[in-house]
């Protein structure tokens, strides 16, 4: 049933919009093998996104495979997505 109302539809995209590591492009988001992040977590502990970044991660095929996402590591994830499949 419509109202008659045809408002659009919000982009689930838009919390990048609101991301604190949009400011911090000098930081590598994406650092290899045995590379610490250390300032990247500090970044993201302030963000105000972390949560929707995290699950964009997490759900979204290749999304998330590489990098720093929700303030997690690519191992971590791998362990998060492990532990949710087993419930």
């Amino acid at each position: 049933m419509s109202l008659g109302h045809d408002y659009p539809r919000p982009d689930p995209d838009t919390w990048r919009t609101e991301a604190a590591c949009r400011t911090r492009p000098d930081l590598n988001w994406y650092p290899g093998q045995g590379e610490r992040f250390a300032e990247q977590r500090k970044v993201c502990k302030t963000c105000p996104v972390r949560t929707n970044c995290l699950n964009d991660a997490l759900t979204v095929s290749g999304h998330g495979d590489f990098g720093i996402w929700g303030g997690t590591s690519e191992r971590e994830r791998r362990i998060i997505r492990q532990k949710r499949a087993r419930r």
